[in-house]
């Protein structure tokens, strides 16, 4: 690899060399046992005071995350050069060549690059875990992180986050790769992304204004604009009403647990396969977020201009989960305390 245009000197014969692995250093030994370190850097440029990239070469850029010291290496394998570089929402990369587009998440350190000739007016979503949707001319592209390749594509004109849902299951039993969206808005449709072919279309009485898969891409929930939400199981093709007058809804992240506001209650179902076994919490605000950790999982309210956060049951989410995951080890070790 060269360097620039600089010439490397050593005044001794040079007996040993050896590059850093991400190209941004090369250290010399020489034959009197001194050793030489060189920076690689074409530039090095500051970026909204919270990154650094390091221009390595043309088509290589090191990003360091100043407050953690974290780096990742951004490459391209088509291009000989990399004409931009943005980080997004201080995590999401995104980088474009003359022929590709190069997304990455920096906390995974998982890197894409696909082959792109965009239009330049690219919107980028990140709401969804593991994947970068792109919207472009009216086409949604889906691209796994850490895949050189684009994971689907579907045509939709509602692409606000809360109308578009996409996961990815990695569990030993099942591979799901799936993405819920609106035809139009009374009809969902929601798409097998490893056979790129329809599981269903699911027409609805009222205009949809809310829609999420659960984790195993297994079941839907979504909300009309009467603010009735209702279940969809897409295994058995069953419909149940959940709960009327709602103004929140989620999935527990990584759980089969529903989260939901119906007025002054907070509504949790910790077993969904029973729609109306429902555990019912009284609140005094709206519901804002859900916030979980290793050890628990906390539903954050508005009340009165305060957070207030309201602890769910632990065990029962985690429990669930497992068994509908048919880990059985793991669900007796739950339940073994």
């Amino acid at each position: 690899m060269k360097i620039g245009v600089k010439k490397i000197e050593n005044y001794y014969t040079v007996t040993a060399l050896c590059w850093k692995n991400d190209g941004s250093k090369l250290v010399t030994g020489s034959l009197c046992g001194s050793v030489d370190l060189y920076d690689a850097s074409l530039r090095k440029v500051r970026y909204k005071g919270k990154f650094e990239f390091n221009y390595v070469s043309p088509s290589q850029i090191v990003i360091q995350t100043l407050s953690s010291g974290n780096r990742v290496v951004i490459k391209t394998l088509t291009s000989p050069e990399i004409s931009r570089i943005n980080v997004l929402q201080d995590r999401f990369v995104v980088a474009n060549t003359i022929q590709s587009l190069i997304i990455g998440d920096l906390e995974t350190q998982k890197i894409s690059e696909i082959m792109w000739r965009g239009s330049g007016n690219e919107k980028y979503d990140f709401s969804n875990p593991n994947v970068c949707m792109i919207y472009n001319a009216g086409e949604l592209t889906l691209v796994e992180y850490g895949n050189n390749e684009p994971l689907g594509n579907c045509r939709t004109e509602h692409v606000k986050p809360h109308l578009i849902s996409t996961r990815l299951c990695y569990s030993d039993q099942d591979s799901a790769k799936s993405i819920a969206y609106l035809l139009d808005l009374q009809t969902i449709c929601v798409l097998d992304l490893n056979s790129n072919s329809t599981l269903i279309n699911i027409n609805h009485d009222s205009k949809i204004d809310f829609l999420e898969l659960n984790a195993r891409a297994n079941k839907l929930i979504f909300r009309d604009k009467r603010r009735q939400l209702y279940l969809y199981n897409l295994k058995t093709m069953v419909k149940n009403t959940l709960l009327n007058y709602c103004n929140y809804a989620q999935w527990v992240p990584d759980s089969e647990v529903v989260v939901a506001q119906n007025r002054g209650n907070l509504c949790v179902w910790y077993s969904i396969e029973n729609p109306d076994k429902v555990t019912i919490y009284g609140i005094k605000g709206d519901v804002e977020s859900i916030e979980r950790s290793a050890s628990k999982t906390e539903v954050i309210v508005n009340e009165a201009n305060n957070q207030v956060a309201y602890t769910l049951d632990e065990p029962m989410i985690e429990f669930g989960f497992a068994v509908e995951n048919r880990e059985l080890d793991k669900a007796a070790s739950i339940l073994d305390p």
